[in-house]
């Protein structure tokens, strides 16, 4: 009598396991899925954002071309000084 009555508790312990398993998978299953479409409009936001962000730039150069050239000959120029420094540094060691 005790056996039959242990192996019922078994049995409800593993139904009950595996109710909580399939409820636990199911909530996985909707956190990824809205992880995945929160991602998505993410990922859209930030392609519109980057092309607004072209766009203007290449408004902006443009209306200021000379404005453009010299801000790319001086920013060439100080990273170009800078990593100058840094090899002459490593170099004279």
């Amino acid at each position: 009598m005790k056996t039959a009555t242990a192996l019922e508790n078994f049995a409800e312990c593993g139904s009950e396991l595996k109710n909580e398993t399939r409820e636990f998978a199911e909530k996985g299953r909707e956190f990824l899925n809205t992880a995945a479409t929160e991602l998505r409009r993410t990922g859209r936001r930030a392609r519109l954002v980057a092309a607004d962000a072209i766009e203007e730039g290449r408004a902006e150069i443009k209306e200021n071309p000379f404005t453009a050239v010299s801000l790319a000959v001086v920013s060439g120029l100080v990273f170009g000084f800078f990593s100058g420094i840094l090899v002459a540094r490593r170099y004279n060691k």
